[in-house]
């Protein structure tokens, strides 16, 4: 959709995709993804797009339009 480019230009961040965006009160949470990547494997070296473990970090230190903005 084309609001969402909007939002990662206003975020000024790259190779990011927006999953969601949700209004609740005087919040607003942005929900990212990052593009799949391919990886060389640590113990054999082959290449693979396989990780072993996807961590969701939250930052909230962003404000857009009066909202306190959570990026998820």
């Amino acid at each position: 959709m084309l609001y969402r480019d909007c939002i990662e230009k206003l975020l000024q961040l790259e190779d990011v995709i927006v999953t969601n965006i949700e209004c609740s009160g005087r919040q607003m949470h942005i929900h990212l993804r990052m593009q799949q990547r391919l990886h060389h494997c640590p113990k054999c070296g082959a290449v693979t797009s396989k990780v072993h473990d996807y961590r969701t970090q939250l930052v909230r230190d962003v404000s857009i339009s009066g909202y306190d903005t959570i990026l998820h």
